[in-house]
């Protein structure tokens, strides 16, 4: 959410284009790919993808390689990315957390969110960027890349209550060994906007199980 957020800033501001391409390197490939890099996207090496579709596998999917090929492309590296995560993530207030690596991967504690910030962060998304929001956080699903047997691969959204619950309109899912299954939800009711966090759950089902109540105990 954070790398989206700093994407969908380089965007307002004019310097950075929807329609750019970056081009999947075998570095970043290998890095990356499903075997050994968590949630992707299954961009090829060689392959160029334009900051649009990074957008979307970045946060319906969870793409890391999305979130690496966005990072590389902006700044040359995901340490540089990942600076300027910090000093973006100060700006808008998120003092209890720090940035190591643009796709949340687990970096043995450099990278740390608290629940609160969170909050603020979705907050800020929102506000700050109601197009991008509305554009890319309540895709019911991403099909990009090919199957080895030609097919196109598509992949639904995570969000366990987008399409589950009346107003669910974002944001994103994660998943860590040291932070369980956690979810960053947000749905509108009635011009009453309401964001929560659910974090430390020992599987999908418990998620979606804790999600779905506490949305509709909040409202």
């Amino acid at each position: 959410v954070m790398t989206a957020y700093v994407v969908l800033d380089l965007i307002k501001k004019g310097e950075l284009s929807r329609d750019r391409q970056f081009t999947m390197t075998e570095a970043i490939w290998k890095k990356w790919n499903g075997s050994s890099g968590g949630s992707t996207m299954f961009i090829r090496p060689g392959e160029k993808v334009t900051v649009d579709d990074l957008l979307k596998g970045l946060i319906t999917v969870s793409g890391n390689d999305a979130a690496a090929l966005l990072a590389v492309g902006i700044d040359g590296s995901e340490e540089e990315f990942a600076k300027r995560m910090n000093i973006i993530s100060s700006k808008i207030g998120m003092s209890s957390s720090r940035f190591g690596n643009p796709a949340g991967w687990p970096d043995g504690g450099v990278t740390k969110v608290s629940a609160a910030d969170l909050i603020t962060l979705a907050d800020r998304l929102i506000r700050d960027h109601p197009a991008g929001y509305a554009r890319y956080f309540s895709m019911p699903k991403l099909q990009h890349g090919t199957s080895p047997d030609g097919k196109p691969i598509v992949q639904p959204n995570r969000n366990p209550i987008l399409g589950r619950f009346e107003g669910a309109d974002g944001l994103k899912t994660g998943h860590t060994a040291e932070a369980g299954y956690c979810f960053l939800g947000s749905a509108k009711r009635g011009g009453r906007r309401l964001i929560m966090v659910v974090a430390g759950m020992s599987s999908e089902k418990a998620r979606r199980d804790e999600g779905e109540p506490l949305m509709t105990w909040g409202f």
